[in-house]
């Protein structure tokens, strides 16, 4: 089987063939390399799959794990298309692409993958679960070892006041810092803010960014408003720049909101990448004032309680003994 053979190169253009073995009829064009992957997925490997017999399984015999990683990358793009993983997901799928393995995908064994990053080792074994669920496979080559997780880190004072005194920070710069530590708000959801969403004591948020545009809706799917000091609404009102859109972060020479990219390219410039530890601070200080793990979990966003305790149970301090009643 020939999954792709390039045939010709044309003003910058590379057109492709996908040549199946079982019917001739099927083959087509291609201008796009991923267009090519999530055909061969949706019209070859499915068939296959859905339509086998014992004869069948011949066909798999002499497949290349190259080959079989483009089958791959097709369905996960044909996912991507429809909204079932997100465009950083995506990327990391493709990158097993790169990986140079001419061998046969039923010869494969772990020490084919013994260089390999413990996190080019998690695609793997998603790859390789993926054959195990159609029963290509028995057992999964790719083991990964089970990395003790690390505890947020937290934002500390020092690198608040250093953000403060940097003059090469605009005001608005300084401003997606003072509300993220003050609301405990993702990135995404600080950009899309709109003077609408703003009362004299609330800041509600009820949109996110997803690669560069506004969704209706945050991360976990639910807005939530927060209660703040009326300080913190008289230095956003002093920031805002009046435009058509009422957005709390203008560019007013490119008349456009300003992206969540914008923000991380500037901070990086300075040497701050560490947005979700400002996150982490405010929710370390809700939680040494005495708020509940449901109102936090309520608080940030989360999809669920169980989610917060596992991240915050090291500040989460509790009576070790049952109290006398």
């Amino acid at each position: 089987m020939t999954v792709l053979r390039q045939i010709t190169t044309k003003r910058g253009k590379t057109r492709y063939w996908v040549d199946f073995v079982s019917d001739r009829r099927h083959q087509r064009k291609f201008q796009v390399f991923e267009d090519a992957c999530e055909y061969l997925y949706l019209n070859w490997f499915c068939y296959k799959i859905n339509n086998r017999s014992v004869n069948d399984d011949a066909v798999f015999d002499g497949v290349t794990f190259k080959e079989m990683l483009h089958v791959f990358y097709g369905y996960q793009q044909h996912r991507y298309a429809h909204n079932e993983i997100s465009y950083n997901t995506l990327n990391r799928y493709k990158s097993l692409l790169s990986i140079n393995l001419n061998c046969k995908l039923f010869d494969i064994t772990s020490s084919h993958f013994h260089d390999v990053s413990d996190s080019m080792k998690v695609c793997l074994k998603a790859f390789f679960e993926w054959f195990k669920y159609h029963e290509l496979i028995k057992i999964n080559p790719v083991k990964v070892r089970k990395s003790v997780k690390k505890l947020p880190y937290i934002a500390k004072q020092d690198d608040i006041a250093k953000i403060n005194a940097n003059s090469k920070l605009s005001d608005q710069d300084k401003l997606l810092i003072f509300v993220a530590q003050h609301t405990g708000a993702r990135i995404s959801e600080i950009v899309t803010l709109k003077m609408t969403d703003i009362t004299d004591r609330t800041i509600s948020f009820i949109s996110h960014e997803v690669r560069g545009v506004e969704k209706l809706q945050t991360k976990s799917g639910v807005g939530r408003t927060i209660r703040v000091h009326p300080s913190i609404i008289e230095k956003i009102k002093s920031c805002y720049v009046p435009n058509k859109n009422t957005y709390v972060f203008w560019n007013s020479r490119r008349n456009k909101r300003i992206t969540e990219n914008a923000f991380r390219m500037r901070f990086s410039k300075v040497g701050f990448t560490k947005f979700h530890s400002l996150r982490h601070r405010a929710a370390s200080e809700w939680i040494v004032k005495g708020v509940n793990t449901m109102t936090l979990s309520k608080s940030l966003g989360h999809h669920s309680i169980s989610y917060t305790y596992k991240k915050y149970a090291h500040l989460i301090h509790t009576q070790d003994e049952l109290p006398i009643i």
